[in-house]
């Protein structure tokens, strides 16, 4: 119901936060850095 209260804007708004935190922290090209640096310090036994 919190939701259906905001306007607009705000709503525009904290879809582009939610978007911009995504793209910080979970997109394609970050996982993947975060994959090859395991993978790079991962120890074989």
């Amino acid at each position: 119901m919190e939701l259906c209260d905001l306007s607009d804007e705000e709503r525009q708004e904290m879809g582009m936060r939610g978007y911009e935190y995504v793209m910080k922290y979970h997109s394609v090209p970050v996982l993947a850095n975060r994959l090859l640096e395991v993978i790079g310090n991962a120890k074989l036994d």
